[in-house]
């Protein structure tokens, strides 16, 4: 059995990491068509994306496990130009969300990730973005 797990294991690693890849590739594509920002109004939707909020410097009380995420947007920290291109550091990928302005989207699970992303894909015309 524990062989079993082991090639399950492998894969799940290997699939995982090639979807968070192809997540941060999403945002940054949409994002820099987009100024580098996307905000929307969720009560002007059908739904609502949500998060897991760590609650910052306070876990003990101010940690919220469905945050309502109002927009994501790169820091200008995170963008830099060299000969190849523009190049952005995925940890300077941000969300703006009901408990923090700027909460990176390394805090957040895979699973959220993923879900952010097909959320702006199936909601990109009521937003309004490109």
């Amino acid at each position: 059995m524990t062989k079993h797990f082991n090639e399950i294991a492998k894969q799940w690693y290997k699939y995982s990491h090639k979807l968070e890849c192809l997540c941060i590739v999403y945002l940054i594509r949409i994002l820099s068509k987009n100024k580098g920002k996307i905000y929307w109004d969720s009560s002007d939707l059908r739904e609502y994306i949500s998060v897991t909020y760590n609650g910052g410097n306070h876990p003990e009380y101010a940690s919220n496990a469905f945050s309502t995420v109002n927009g994501v947007y790169i820091n200008s920290k995170g963008i830099y130009v060299s000969s190849n291109g523009v190049h952005i550091n995925s940890g300077d990928i941000y969300l703006d969300t009901e408990d923090c302005s700027s909460y990176s989207i390394a805090e957040i699970s895979l699973e959220e990730l993923h879900n952010l992303c097909m959320f702006l894909d199936e909601h990109k015309e009521e937003i309004g973005f490109k």
